[in-house]
């Protein structure tokens, strides 16, 4: 918006206020090896950090849920989220009574137990618990 500038009572001209102007600095990319992404040496550090600050029930639920249409393929994984891991318990969700006793039922539970111990060596699950979707 321009402002009037006056000096001793008379009208000088009208001076333009600008915003401050702020110097760019240019941003080199990282030097790295052909093939590698900036930010995966940025994900080595972050997972070093949750590893040691985070409880591992809690990193290996993260890596549950990232993983979740792998570990149980897209049919299951359509009508069920994981739900907690408490202990040696998974508990998964399912969207509805029909696909909880049809999962029951198939077997599902110790498929779902082998993949979850390849997906995460060293994991304390050992059980699957069904439970009925609370959000859904």
């Amino acid at each position: 918006m321009p402002v009037r500038v006056q000096q001793k009572g008379k009208r000088v001209g009208r001076r333009v206020k600008r915003p401050g102007r702020f110097r760019r600095r240019s941003v080199e990319p990282a030097r790295e090896e052909p093939g590698r992404e900036p930010w995966d040496a940025f994900g080595v550090v972050l997972n070093a950090i949750l590893e040691r600050t985070l409880p591992r029930h809690k990193t290996d639920f993260a890596m549950l849920e990232q993983h979740w249409l792998d570990v149980v393929g897209y049919d299951v994984a359509s009508h069920t989220r994981p739900g907690a891991v408490r202990g040696n318990t998974l508990t998964v969700f399912v969207a509805s009574s029909v696909w909880m006793q049809e999962l029951q039922t198939r077997g599902t539970a110790a498929a779902i137990l082998t993949a979850v111990r390849a997906l995460l060596p060293g994991t304390p699950i050992e059980r699957v618990r069904w439970r009925s979707d609370p959000g859904g």
